[in-house]
């Protein structure tokens, strides 16, 4: 399969590209990564979050009957 070009700040956890704004997420917003290997997911995460200096809240949920990662920006 043929995902794209994969940038640095760009996650893959199932190994399908999906670009997150990062730049557009502010303290008590969040960005939903639906997903199923939700580990990687929140390794990725970790990663690029803590390389960009943002904090962050993670947590595996539930929405609309789809398993993935949602992710806050904390203060």
């Amino acid at each position: 399969m043929d995902q794209g070009i994969l940038r640095i700040h760009d996650l893959n956890p199932d190994g399908v590209r999906i670009v997150v704004r990062w730049e557009t997420l502010a303290p008590g917003r969040s960005v939903f990564v639906p997903c199923v290997n939700t580990h990687e997911c929140k390794q990725q995460v970790k990663r690029i979050t803590k390389d960009k200096g943002i904090s962050v809240e993670i947590r595996i949920v539930i929405e609309k009957d789809m398993l993935g990662v949602r992710v806050w920006q904390i203060v």
